[in-house]
């Protein structure tokens, strides 16, 4: 009978050991690593739709995204699936002007809703004011086929949230934008109840715009 040394035995031992450990290693970071290739896997899908889009191929775009969010859990990745109802309501924007305006439009305010529902104000501050910022963006084009008060007063709702983050010294620019589309909404609301007030709040508006 051939004996076995105890370095043999040892060598055994250890060379278990490392199986096991490696083993034990890939069940712990599989989930990371699922977690990883579904991120990457969407990024994929963004550029795949950002090039249909790029080209004002809103449509081809839009079916990008609305098949990405079958694939997409909204409790696992709140923020991509948030980022992807986002990106999907500014194409569903884009299109309107081309086709089915009211209906575009209704689509893209319902996206960006969606979007607000996982794009939490405290952890994704920008994207939230970003998205705020679209919806007024849509109630305002809105207001010019119906209801017009009811959505320029939606459109001023909308602004205003998204500066509760765009600050005056932090995001210049954005928060430039959004008084100035402020000062768009109360113009408009003013023509339509013939209000000097609105008219008033419309023009410091535009000078806090500027």
């Amino acid at each position: 009978m051939v004996e076995i040394s105890n370095w043999t035995k040892a060598g055994v031992i250890v060379g278990v050991l490392a199986i096991v450990t490696t083993l034990s290693g890939i069940f712990i970071f599989s989930p990371y690593l699922v977690e990883q290739q579904t991120k990457d896997y969407i990024k994929i899908q963004w550029t795949q739709a950002q090039i249909f889009e790029n080209s004002k191929d809103y449509e081809s775009a839009i079916e990008v995204y609305n098949n990405l969010l079958l694939k997409i859990s909204k409790e696992r990745f709140p923020f991509e699936y948030g980022q992807t109802e986002l990106f999907l309501g500014v194409n569903y924007a884009k299109l309107s002007p081309l086709k089915n305006k009211e209906k575009n439009l209704i689509n893209s305010i319902n996206c960006y809703n969606e979007a607000l529902t996982t794009l939490d104000v405290n952890k994704f501050p920008l994207v939230y004011a970003q998205t705020q910022g679209c919806i007024g963006d849509s109630y305002q084009e809105l207001s010019t086929i119906r209801n017009s008060k009811n959505n320029l007063e939606n459109s001023i709702n909308a602004y205003n949230s998204a500066l509760f983050i765009f600050k005056k010294t932090e995001t210049p620019i954005a928060y430039g934008q959004c008084k100035y589309k402020i000062g768009i909404s109360y113009q408009k609301l003013a023509k339509i109840e013939n209000n000097s007030a609105n008219m008033e709040i419309s023009r410091k508006s535009y000078l806090e715009a500027l």
